[in-house]
């Protein structure tokens, strides 16, 4: 196979504390260390300076003429992800698509229009790595035939130090953006919780410890408890909105970061990386937040160290970038 290889590497020229690009840009770096060239592309709100982007973009792949081409989806616009496309489906190269989100099962709200839209932009890929395999089989059934393969969770890279655990705390920890944790403010439960991201409520109950906002880069250094807690949802309980849903196909990016310390883990029963956690003995899986006293409580010191041990190895490969070159080498095979 040709040693041509290329990485579109996402870009903000703005710093930001959220990890909107951290995703993205561990990919590339993975990549970049294993002989891919990275293809920048800068985000920007502005319309002028996006259609500068794009111009710059356009005239790199115009001078790519073979080899692959690795596509993180979706980029911030529309309009130019489908040009962008056009233009390497010219250049005689393997595109393959990694699949950040797909916004049919994020946000679509059953529109068909919209959903045909994505799925046509989605059928110009000639494979692709996405979370799960449930989002693989929701890409099937809506007429994806190109190969696809399960990613699993997103590598992390973090140069912070692993969590010293010695101990079983009983206590959890949540990191993330805060207005999608509305349950923190009506969950009754005994157990401590402590808080890290934007937005935060003024009226969390005495159980919830907000620990302030920090930078992606460094935010591992600041997290504490026994567990980290993935639960986008507005609710407590089982799926009842968008976010739980999609949490049926997704693999948030969170679960990635707690691993990446060796924190075990917390996620829904039903979520797409459920049957990843127990099979790999990396946390609890739960049917409703409500369960988290009882649960924690029913864990011996032992049970939970092992837990701890199994979230450090899985957490190596993740820091190591291992799971998206595994992920590469198997779709590459299939094209």
């Amino acid at each position: 196979m040709n040693n041509n290889k290329y990485i579109l590497d996402m870009k903000s020229r703005k710093d930001s504390n959220d990890a909107t690009f951290k995703p993205k840009n561990d990919i590339a770096k993975v990549l970049n260390q294993n002989g891919y060239e990275s293809v920048p592309y800068f985000f920007s709100k502005n319309k002028f300076q996006k259609l500068l982007e794009f111009e710059r973009l356009a005239y790199k792949i115009n001078r790519i003429n073979d080899g692959i081409f690795v596509y993180q989806y979706p980029i911030d616009s529309h309009f130019i992800g489908i040009h962008i496309l056009d233009k390497l489906l010219q250049r005689k190269v393997k595109i393959i698509g990694i699949i950040h989100d797909v916004q049919s099962l994020r946000c679509s709200n059953g529109n068909r229009e919209f959903i045909n839209n994505e799925l046509s932009i989605l059928k110009k890929f000639d494979g692709l790595i996405v979370h799960s395999v449930p989002m693989m089989n929701w890409l099937k059934s809506n007429g994806i035939i190109s190969p696809m393969v399960v990613l699993g969770p997103f590598d992390y890279l973090n140069c912070q130090p692993m969590l010293d655990v010695f101990s079983y705390e009983k206590s959890i920890v949540y990191a993330g953006n805060l207005l999608k944790a509305n349950f923190l403010t009506n969950l009754n439960i005994r157990t401590k919780i402590f808080v890290l991201g934007p937005h935060p409520s003024n009226r969390y109950p005495k159980n919830v410890v907000y620990l302030g906002e920090y930078p992606s880069k460094n935010i591992t250094n600041h997290l504490r408890g026994s567990f980290g807690l993935v639960w986008d949802s507005g609710s407590f309980d089982k799926g009842r909105s968008t976010y739980e849903e999609y949490n049926k196909y997704n693999c948030p990016y969170k679960l990635s970061m707690y691993l990446s310390s060796g924190l075990p883990i917390i996620v829904w029963k039903e979520s797409a990386l459920a049957s990843f956690v127990r099979k790999n003995n990396i946390g609890l899986v739960l049917s409703s937040l409500t369960e988290i006293d009882k649960s924690l409580s029913s864990i011996s010191e032992n049970q939970y160290m092992s837990m701890v041990n199994n979230a450090q190895i899985i957490g190596n490969k993740i820091r190591n970038g291992e799971f998206i070159m595994v992920a590469l080498k198997n779709i590459l095979r299939k094209v």
